[in-house]
């Protein structure tokens, strides 16, 4: 299935909201648990400045080729944009048109309620179309309180009404938490088989804090009392009239303690109208503050400061400012309406809205009982992590997979030219466009189709690529095991694959033996001898090290390539620079440091297979000695694997009194020092808890065993570029603690592994990179963590391994993998036409005959370039995109702003 993303919600003034937020959010996370399914992003193009944006920060999910950029005829300022009845309508029609070319089974509006007064346009079903169209609905407030958000007769009740019909036409509605997704059904007659409640999350910038200092936080916010806290929006449903009443009635002694603090942007005119109600409750500036719009960092600090998270709003979507605060551990009370019972989830902290008494009560209580306020804080984390942008993605990925095969279409995957017409014909139907009209269409719609038009160009490439695999193949090392199943992955894709043997230092013979138990890798070994490395079409390889000056293929690559810590030798970035067309990544971890180091090649992330494990029987003659609670920790016992922390935190949570067992198994080697590690973690102690090291070689079935026979994998790595053990063990029925850190978050989410605290420290490796860091487990966490999970029940274990189970075998499986680096080969011939970045230095909105001629030049540029200009322009004239950095005096020396 393909999935086109638009996200246009991240794109207009709902960029700073919580539309915002939620739209990247999920794009993110539908990319990242796309599973075999293909994803791309579509932007638009005339809100160019948001474009950059959005490349930059998704740069690190996804590549650059995954967005597709379109255009419509622009807005002058001081139009009216509604009225502007054929340009609206042409933006409309070109985004369908758009949309269509790009061939989705699934096409997405990330809201559809925006453009109104910006560039933003969306529609559905204006043109014909073979694929699916799904929005996200947020809420429908103004539908419900139209009389205070939508004037009778306004261009605003027209504009909304209109989207209420698209919002019926759409196959797909994804709601944000289950009243809004009944609100869909009942007020619009929606059909329920196409809503679907995909809830929300939080970024996890949101995070309670450890080691946090309360005390120096309150002086930088100047707060001299403890904070009662609420942020959002202060419209009349916030409940703020009754938010400042609830306050008020709280007995003078316990109010004197503490400051109400409201946090949200606030205009001038509301905030007379908050400040005037306060002073009529008898209020204070010493019992109240408007903090105004704070940065997320300010934020998270005053979640963490606060004695107190009151959410009063009587009707919301969702009610994210309350998951936001019960992330970062804040006691949350909150209305108990609409859907923010399913954010809060516990009755008693709910309180009647309408009811200013209900709300104070439920205020003094949580502030005078200190086990009320901490059950308050603890319920609220253990909450707030049911709720995952990962879940919300993958249930939205099933609803687009359960519509789509009960509709039974079928996506038309001819050329744009067909489309192309009927927009031509359809706009042209439209009467009403002056000269400058026609003339802007016609070139937004040459520029948007310019670039699909390359890309189906790029896809007459045969199916059927032939592709030389080169690496090590013939052992159980790792990269050997990468090797083999991409190129089993491969083949059964109907692809010509050669298998060759080769390492970082040079080519060797497989081992015969090896090669005559697996006749399908012979196989693949004999064409090696007749497919070299100019007759393939692709060359791909993972070796160590990476040896890459020698490949002579059309394309060249490393795939799957794996790194762990946060520096990256610079000799290898020049290399991989000079002589591969693109490199595909074991998880965006690893894709992350190579674009930190300077690695300009394509790169993507293709992941890693695991399915394999699922053909490997475990050894029904192996036992283990041990008894009691099997702890397992399977690794090099290198020191990134965190061995040494390991032993020490198992000793602080345990002694030899519990029935526990801490299984290690390793194998010699130079870096393997765990026998002194246990030493020192024993040291003068008797009562040591019991360790059994594991030494001797194990097979895969021998190690399926090991594996089954434990009841926890603990893998408290410094870091990993994708972590196998921890993916083989949740496959063979294992549960995971790992470090919340690394590669291997690809898999181990916080609903199913348990995540521990780290702190960075430089690494040690023989590499000796001065910049480089890894994440060293937090000992405490780390003990703490595994005690607790030594006493949860053994059901809540086996669901946690059965849901990284399911999420391996749907987004993991090697054909997926395969099908991805096929991908990048293919796209690493294509170069996206990207507008240039323009700066202009002159005198601007002054009286001088140049500042008039770059007023007029400038006109007729499709991106507004970037103004460096006097110290003579006016300042209501100067934004982000006009500086004033230079002088006319003939002194420049400030121009070092540029």
């Amino acid at each position: 299935m393909r999935i086109a993303l638009d996200l246009q919600g991240a794109q207009t003034e709902s960029r700073f909201r919580g539309i915002g937020r939620y739209t990247i959010s999920l794009a993110e996370a539908i990319y990242r648990n796309r599973g075999d399914h293909e994803v791309c992003f579509i932007l638009n193009g005339n809100m160019s400045d948001s474009v950059d944006l959005i490349f930059n920060s998704l740069s690190n999910v996804a590549p650059h080729h995954s967005f597709h950029v379109w255009k419509g005829p622009d807005r002058r300022l001081g139009d009216d944009w509604y009225d502007i009845g054929w340009r609206k309508s042409a933006n409309e029609k070109i985004f369908e048109a758009f949309t269509e070319s790009l061939h989705a089974d699934v096409v997405h509006i990330s809201s559809l309620f925006e453009g109104f007064s910006d560039h933003s346009a969306s529609s559905i079903r204006q043109l014909p179309r073979s694929s699916l169209m799904a929005t996200t609905l947020y809420d429908l407030i103004p539908y419900i309180y139209r009389d205070m958000y939508l004037p009778s007769g306004t261009p605003s009740e027209k504009f909304y009404f209109e989207k209420i019909e698209y919002l019926k036409k759409s196959d797909i509605c994804l709601a944000i938490s289950q009243y809004t997704a009944e609100e869909a059904v009942s007020l619009l007659s929606l059909d329920c088989k196409k809503v679907f409640n995909i809830s929300g999350s939080t970024s996890d910038e949101f995070r309670k804090i450890l080691q946090f200092d309360k005390g120096n936080a309150a002086r930088r916010y100047s707060l001299n009392r403890e904070l009662v806290l609420y942020t959002g929006g202060i419209d009349f449903r916030k409940n703020i009239d009754r938010l400042l009443g609830a306050f008020a009635a709280l007995p003078p002694d316990i109010r004197r303690q503490h400051i109400l603090g409201i946090v949200g942007k606030v205009g001038q005119i509301p905030a007379m109208q908050i400040k005037a109600k306060a002073y009529s409750l008898g209020l204070t500036d010493e019992d109240f503050r408007l903090f105004g719009y704070v940065s997320d960092q300010d934020l998270v600090e005053l979640y963490n400061i606060c004695r107190l998270f009151v959410f009063p709003s009587w009707h919301e979507g969702f009610g994210l400012p309350a998951l936001e605060a019960m992330k970062c551990g804040a006691p949350t009370i909150a209305a108990g309406t609409t859907s923010i019972p399913e954010v809060v989830g516990w009755d008693k902290a709910l309180f009647d809205p309408m009811d200013e008494r209900s709300i104070s009560d439920k205020m003094l209580a949580a502030l005078t009982d200190d086990e009320f306020r901490a059950e308050l804080s603890r319920r609220g984390l253990d909450r707030a992590r049911l709720f995952s942008w990962d879940q919300s993605a993958e249930k939205a990925i099933r609803a687009f997979e359960s519509v789509l095969s009960l509709s039974g279409r079928a996506v038309v995957k001819g050329g744009t030219d067909a489309g192309y017409r009927v927009l031509i014909d359809s706009i042209a139907s439209v009467d009403g466009a002056t000269d400058d009209d026609l003339l802007r269409t016609a070139e937004a719609i040459e520029a948007s189709f310019r670039a699909t038009k390359k890309r189906e160009a790029s896809l007459d490439l045969s199916k059927e690529l032939k592709w030389r695999v080169e690496g090590p193949f013939d052992s159980s090392y790792s990269l050997a095991l990468l090797n083999r199943e991409t190129a089993r992955a491969l083949s059964e894709l109907g692809h010509d694959v050669a298998l060759f043997s080769t390492e970082g230092p040079g080519d060797f013979l497989p081992n015969p033996h090896y090669l005559g138990q697996n006749p399908d890798l012979n196989a693949m070994w004999i064409r090696s001898q007749e497919l070299g490395q100019r007759d393939a079409d692709v060359t791909s390889r993972i070796l160590y090290p990476p040896r890459v000056d020698d490949m002579a293929s059309p394309t060249n690559m490393l795939h799957h390539y794996a790194w762990e810590e946060s520096g990256f030798p610079l000799e290898w970035v020049e290399e991989f620079n000079k002589h591969l067309q693109a490199i595909t990544c074991l998880s965006p971890h690893v894709e992350k440091i190579l674009i930190d180091h300077g690695v300009t090649v394509p790169l993507s992330v293709s992941g890693c297979g695991i399915d394999h494990w699922d053909r490997i029987v475990a050894d029904s003659t192996f036992r283990l000695s041990q008894t009691g609670f099997k702890f397992l920790h399977v690794s090099s016992c290198f020191p990134r694997k965190g061995a040494d922390l390991l032993l020490e935190a198992y000793g602080r949570a345990f002694s030899s009194r519990d029935n526990v067992v801490l299984i290690i198994k390793t194998f010699p080697n130079p870096h393997n020092e765990i026998d002194r590690w246990l030493r020192e973690a024993i040291g003068h102690r008797s009562d040591f808890p019991r360790v059994e090291i594991i030494i001797e070689d194990f097979d895969n079935s021998r190690l399926k065993a090991l594996y089954e026979a434990c009841d926890v994998l603990v893998a408290p790595s410094r870091a990993e570029g994708f972590g196998l053990p921890m993916a083989e063990a949740m496959m063979s029925g294992l549960p995971v603690i790992t470090t919340g850190w690394g590669g291997q978050l690809d898999f181990c989410k916080p609903e199913i592994a348990w995540l521990v605290d780290y702190q960075f420290e430089r690494t040690q490796t023989h590499f000796g990179l001065s910049d480089s860091v890894w994440a060293a487990a937090d000992i405490e966490h780390l003990a703490d963590t595994m005690r607790g999970v030594f006493e949860l029940p053994k059901e809540e274990l086996g669901q946690r391994a059965a849901l990284g189970r399911k999420k391996l075998l749907r987004e993991f499986r090697w054909t997926g993998v395969a099908q991805r680096l096929v991908e990048a080969a293919r796209r690493s011939s294509i170069k996206i036409d990207k507008e240039p970045s323009v700066g202009w230095m002159s005198t601007w909105k002054t009286t001088c005959g140049i500042a008039t001629y770059s007023e007029h030049a400038l006109a007729e540029f499709s991106k507004m370039p970037v103004i460096f200009c006097t110290d003579e322009t006016p300042a209501n004239f100067q934004n982000e995109k006009v500086f004033s950095c230079w002088s006319q005096s003939g002194n420049l020396s400030n121009a070092s702003q540029l």
